[in-house]
């Protein structure tokens, strides 16, 4: 009898955490947002006449005004001139 429940036990624990394996699985639903184009490219030489920066991220976004900047240094940092937005697509 003692036997029996040890084995169900064991059972029981090993199909739990076959479980919480699959639910931890690192899939891309399961990742946060990522860039995965920018332009100019990352790296590029920048034209100064140059009017939109845009990014490309690998899910949707919420667009109600969320983002931050980061500036490095005020010579590498871009002038804002305009409205930041998301566009529709």
């Amino acid at each position: 009898m003692i036997r029996v429940l040890i084995i169900l036990l064991m059972g029981t624990l090993i199909i739990g955490v076959g479980i919480a394996q699959a639910e931890n699985q690192i899939t891309v639903k399961s990742m946060p947002p990522v860039v995965v184009k920018t332009f100019p490219q990352a790296g590029d030489a920048v034209d100064t006449a140059i009017k939109e920066i845009s990014v490309t991220f690998s899910k949707e976004m919420i667009t109600k005004e969320m983002w931050s900047w980061v500036m490095a240094s005020k010579d590498s940092f871009p002038i804002i001139s305009g409205e930041v937005k998301y566009l529709a697509d």
